[in-house]
């Protein structure tokens, strides 16, 4: 990373090729990724819980994609 302190702008390199980000720029990138490090460690903390309800409904022998709906009515009603 390179700064050009006379503009506030900062430039990220990737071989040749860069990208410029200016202060206020850089700030909100700052800003948003601390509130998605905050979302993905939810998300990871859900996953077991997530994945838990996904084979418990996948063993459910109530809905089967076969069934018509008339079928679905009896099933509930009983």
């Amino acid at each position: 990373m390179n700064t050009t302190s006379g503009y506030r702008i900062a430039r990220v390199y990737l071989g040749k090729q860069y990208l410029s980000f200016t202060y206020g720029e850089l700030c909100n990138l700052a800003y948003i990724m601390y509130m998605i490090q905050n979302l993905l460690t939810f998300y990871t903390a859900a996953m077991p819980d997530v994945i838990a309800y996904i084979n418990t409904a996948h063993d459910c022998h109530f809905c089967k994609a076969s069934l018509h709906r008339k079928q679905i009515y009896q099933l509930s009603a009983v």
